[in-house]
Order: C-alpha cells, then structure tokens, then sequence
C-alpha cells in the first residue's frame, strides 16, 4: 500500500532574500561591526557553513502528529513544482554541490589575488544580498546568505565578479563599471528582481550594468572569462 505525502513548500528567492539562524560559532566570530574578512584562513569554515546549511534546506520527510507523511522543501515562486516521485528521489539521493563550493573557493581565492577585500556583513537597513564597492576594492556580500547554501552563494559570488569584471572594463579594476556588451538573457524571475524597490531608483545605465550581471550569474564559468579577459590585460 502506498504511502500517502503532504507537500509543503517553504517559498524562497534565491538573491534577495533575508536568512537568518546563523549558528552560534559563526555569531562568535564577528567583530563589532559585524564584519569579517574572507580570506585563506577562514575559507574553509565557511565552506563547512555552507555544507551545512545544504543539509538543512534539503527536502524532509516527516511524521504528522495524526501519523501522515510530509514532505518539506524550499522553492522560490519561479521554480517549478516538484512531484513526490522527484522530492523522494532527492531524499535517498541528496545533492552535492562539490562543483559550486569549488567555485566558492576558488573565486574567493581570486578576489584576494586581484586585491579585492570580501566581507560578511549584516545588510540589515539594505535589501539586497551583496555590492560592489569599486572605490574602495571591496564587495560586501550579507552574512545571512549563507543559510541560502552553496549554490545561491556561488551565484552571488559570481554576479559580483561580473560586476568587477564591468569595473576593469571601465578602465581599472577600482573604476565606475561600463557595460561589457554581452547579450541579456533575462528570465522572469530576474525581470521581477529588477523591477523590485531595490533597483528603482537605479539610472538606465545601471540597471543595464544590472541586467548584465544577472544575465549570466548562473554560468558560474562566465565571472572568471571575463576576469581574465578585461582585468588581466589592464
């Protein structure tokens, strides 16, 4: 007899999006203004963050208190449904996301090559998840999104390397990002990213700068291209 599953959805965005339950070890390793810097010796920590956090956004199954199954799973409002066949699968065979926590690595390793400063940050008073501050060479990116997990951070990882990648294309990697000149490839979910309050008061030129970097966040192979094509020539 087949066992009969509750669907429950716990409805996320994946880049503007407010996570909070940061456990305590990480809570003690802030500073008192709420920073830290992202380099080689904490990487890996980070890293276990994330895995961590993987774990926990994974689909669940559960016993109801009448005895009935459910099943638990986040998706933004733009991810199609999943069935209780696909949920069931990912439940015996849970995802890894070895090649996104590589990219974390990696790029992070990266940015303090090219001399750019990462910090986890509390974004408390701005709704976004991460900027670039060319000026000053450094991208903050908000502590919270690390409950998102390693995809959704990578992917930020890499929408912030676009921009840096803009930044050098301007002129040096700490100039006023210019456009690139790459082809738009923009979803309904980045549209109704875009068009939100965050990005409302932003120029046309800067939410083409946006409409650049979100085009291609996904290719987690696209930030380092256009690294390597506009900042190492500089």
């Amino acid at each position: 007899m087949k066992s009969l599953y509750k669907l429950f959805k716990n409805k996320i965005f994946l880049f503007l999006i407010i996570f909070f339950g940061i456990n305590n070890f990480f809570n003690q390793l802030i500073a008192e203004k709420y920073e830290i810097y992202l380099k080689d010796s904490n990487i890996d920590f980070v890293l276990r963050l994330l895995k961590k956090a993987d774990k926990r956004n994974a689909p669940k199954l559960v016993i109801n208190s009448d005895n009935s199954k459910s099943i638990i799973y986040k998706k933004s409002d733009f991810q199609p449904e999943l069935t209780q066949e696909e949920l069931i699968y990912l439940i015996k065979n849970p995802q890894n996301f070895y090649k996104e926590q590589n990219f974390v690595k990696e790029t992070l390793k990266l940015f303090n090559k090219l001399g750019i400063s990462v910090f986890l940050v509390d974004l408390n008073n701005f709704k976004g998840s991460a900027y670039w501050l060319p000026e000053k060479k450094i991208i903050k990116i908000d502590r919270k999104t690390i409950n998102a997990g390693s995809l959704t951070f990578a992917k930020i990882l890499n929408h912030e390397m676009i921009h840096v990648a803009q930044s050098c294309k301007g002129g040096s990697i700490d100039a006023y990002p210019e456009l690139i000149g790459i082809k738009e490839k923009m979803n309904k979910e980045k549209i109704y990213l875009l068009e939100s309050n965050l990005y409302r008061n932003l120029s046309r030129n800067e939410k083409s700068l946006e409409k650049e970097a979100y085009s291609y966040q996904d290719n987690l192979s696209v930030g380092k291209y256009l690294i390597n094509k506009f900042c190492y020539k500089l």
